[in-house]
């Protein structure tokens, strides 16, 4: 495990200070093949909104465009 750093993160409801998370795991593929791939998830969690507010998969990202804090 890499470790876990603060990050500025822009996101469509403003800038949020995030843990980044990073998660790296073996998934096994869908038979017939039945081997197994490498990929890394990376997870951006702000305190302040209580959520993950940017997440990346494969050269792919995502980010928050709504929240609400828990009751």
């Amino acid at each position: 495990m890499r470790g876990s750093s603060v990050e500025k993160v822009k996101t469509a409801k403003g800038e949020f200070d995030a843990f980044r998370l990073v998660m790296n795991m073996i998934v096994p593929k869908a038979p017939p093949l039945q081997t197994t791939e490498f990929r890394t998830h990376t997870y951006f969690y702000a305190p302040e909104t209580k959520a993950i507010v940017s997440y990346q998969e494969l050269g792919s990202q995502v980010t928050l465009t709504s929240f609400n804090l828990a009751q």
